[in-house]
């Protein structure tokens, strides 16, 4: 074989040899490019909560940056988690850099608000590690902000909380809350006629769930008079308990900054269905235990984190019953002055606050 021959196969085979040690490192950094992620992102977002995904985030803090976040090692991580809590949007943002952990709370009306305020510091933090490292390697100092450092949120952001102290992520929004609430009630079936009552009372809701024990006061109605003109006068005195569950929460209902949920209730009460007598020739006063089971609806418009309005439809079924009758002096029943109705309807308006 001439030398000319054996100079072309050497190069032949560097050649082969080139081309497959650049195929085997393609996918090492491109496996390397793709695991270089600074952001961790959370990716069970709520839907339709106009929340952005990582890969939204990544290409809006690269569009500030005006670069790649793979291009270079910015020895910087943030670790991004989110939550709605009281019709209030958090995004809790944890950073480190060298060693130092800094920790950040935004807070905010939507999910939108809340990235937004968040991919802002991130870019200005990558911004001016990337500042800093450029200066230092050109042997400029930078006093005015060390690569550690996060910058503050630019005017008009969400309202920033900073702690120094590290502190865990909570893992959830649910908190148990409670409040006083008030309703006017309107009754239909009790007593003899439609009247208006009042409720008060204390609840304490914790997620879905609201539990409540109240007390309800129908002041006296008086019933059409019988033939011989004489009638009654029925009054209703209850401890109600309930549980709600909300079916439909804010997220579904929201509006702009009324916050609409709906719940299934149902519950007890028990008390005292009295009845004075009018119109007979000897008044007396006659009472029973009242007991009854209910079932509605409650709807609730969250004016504030702290005040709402509520709305409670509900059908009342008796399970203790009797009617109010006049007796003539030897103990015999004469005319039947009231009876309550096997089914009523009961609607509630009210205020609640939460705390």
């Amino acid at each position: 074989m001439r030398a000319r021959d054996i100079i072309g196969v050497c190069s032949l085979a560097c050649l082969l040899a080139c081309v497959s040690v650049a195929l085997a490192c393609t996918p090492v950094a491109r496996a390397e490019s793709r695991a270089r992620r600074p952001i961790s992102w959370p990716e069970d977002l709520p839907s339709g909560a106009e929340c952005a995904s990582y890969t939204q985030v990544e290409r809006r803090i690269e569009a500030e940056l005006g670069g790649s976040l793979s291009d270079a090692d910015f020895n910087h991580t943030f670790r991004a988690e989110i939550e709605k809590r009281d019709h209030r949007w958090y995004l809790f943002l944890v950073s480190e850099h060298d060693g130092e952990r800094t920790e950040r709370t935004f807070e905010g009306e939507s999910c939108r608000e809340v990235t937004d305020a968040a991919i802002l510091l991130i870019a200005l933090s990558l911004d001016d590690v990337r500042r800093a490292r450029a200066d230092a390697a050109n042997g400029v100092g930078n006093a005015a902000s060390a690569p550690g450092d996060v910058p503050e949120p630019a005017a008009g952001a969400p309202e920033v909380r900073s702690e120094i102290e590290t502190q865990a992520l909570p893992a959830t929004g649910k908190r148990l809350r409670w409040g006083p609430h008030a309703s006017a009630l309107l009754e239909l079936g009790i007593l003899p006629r439609a009247a208006a009552g009042l409720e008060l009372g204390v609840s304490a809701s914790w997620a879905s769930s609201l539990v409540s024990l109240t007390g309800v006061g129908l002041p006296g109605v008086r019933s059409q008079p019988v033939p011989d003109g004489s009638r009654v006068k029925v009054a209703l005195w209850a401890a109600r308990l309930r549980y709600c569950h909300r079916a439909l929460g804010a997220s579904a209902l929201a509006t702009a900054r009324v916050h609409a949920s709906l719940g299934v209730c149902g519950g007890a009460e028990l008390g005292e269905v009295s009845g004075d007598g009018i119109g007979l020739r000897d008044v007396r006063r006659g009472d029973f235990v009242w007991g009854a089971g209910w079932l509605g609806l409650r709807a609730a418009l969250a004016l504030t984190s702290q005040l709402g309005l509520h709305l409670e439809p509900a059908l009342v079924m008796p399970v203790s019953r009797r009617r109010f009758v006049s007796s003539d002096a030897q103990g015999g029943t004469g005319d039947i002055l009231h009876t309550p109705a096997l089914l009523s309807v009961r609607i509630g308006l009210g205020v609640e606050a939460r705390f």
